[in-house]
């Protein structure tokens, strides 16, 4: 599939730009675990260390909601954050945050 030359100019070349800018319409271009019988049997291990880089990386900045506690208004974002309801709920516009590199 990565080598499928109707997806890709040359298929054969080892170029990992072409990913960044996958062909309009193309969801197949690229699937790195795929499904079935012949998927990556690394997939769950890859998943599970992509979680934990995240949370180890992330556990060096501090995180703060700049939306004050009575909603008041915030420049650019009009406004108390209001909560919209789709499938669950969540704040409407998302949440505007300050993120500092935390001090040891």
């Amino acid at each position: 599939m990565q080598r499928d030359e109707t997806l890709w100019d040359n298929p054969y070349e080892f170029d990992p730009d072409r990913f960044s800018a996958p062909r309009k319409g193309s969801t197949e271009a690229w699937q790195p675990f795929s499904t079935g019988s012949r998927r990556c049997i690394g997939q769950q291990l890859s998943i599970i260390e992509a979680k934990v880089i995240g949370v180890l990386t992330l556990r060096w900045f501090d995180f703060e909601s700049a939306i004050n506690p009575e909603g008041s208004s915030i420049p650019g974002w009009g406004g108390r954050a209001y909560q919209e309801l789709k499938i669950t709920a969540k704040p409407k516009d998302g949440i505007p945050m300050t993120v500092k590199l935390r001090s040891q």
